[in-house]
């Protein structure tokens, strides 16, 4: 496979968006706070392929989905942050990272994003 951190810097397909890093602590009474910071990214961003959505819940494969190559990692969830994981913004639309796939030895990493849906 080839190096494909290239084509995260090519003109012709990256875009720009915003990143919100997942954080957190907990309060008493054990309730789960999340905190965001915010960053700059860039990458290449498409909707989902529904091959590529085979492995998500129902619920969230009725929103927008979309795919994203980066050069740096975005977190689903871990350990300090339960059940949450990174959110982007692209093209006005929020987004939660749900699947991640490690290709960093190719120069990227590969992301699923369910847009959120808000009520308001």
């Amino acid at each position: 496979m080839n190096d494909m951190s290239e084509l995260l810097h090519d003109p012709d397909f990256v875009t720009d968006f915003t990143v919100f890093i997942a954080g957190g602590h907990y309060e008493r009474g054990g309730v789960w706070v999340e905190t965001l910071t915010e960053e700059d990214g860039r990458g290449v961003i498409q909707p989902a392929a529904p091959k590529d959505t085979q492995y998500l819940v129902d619920g969230d494969k009725s929103r927008q989905v979309i795919k994203i190559w980066s050069g740096e990692y975005l977190s689903t969830s871990d350990e300090r942050v339960p059940k949450l994981g990174d959110k982007i913004t692209w093209h006005g639309d929020e987004h939660r990272i749900v699947h991640v796939k490690d290709w960093s030895q190719y120069g990227y990493w590969q992301a699923l994003a369910v847009q959120v849906v808000t009520d308001g």
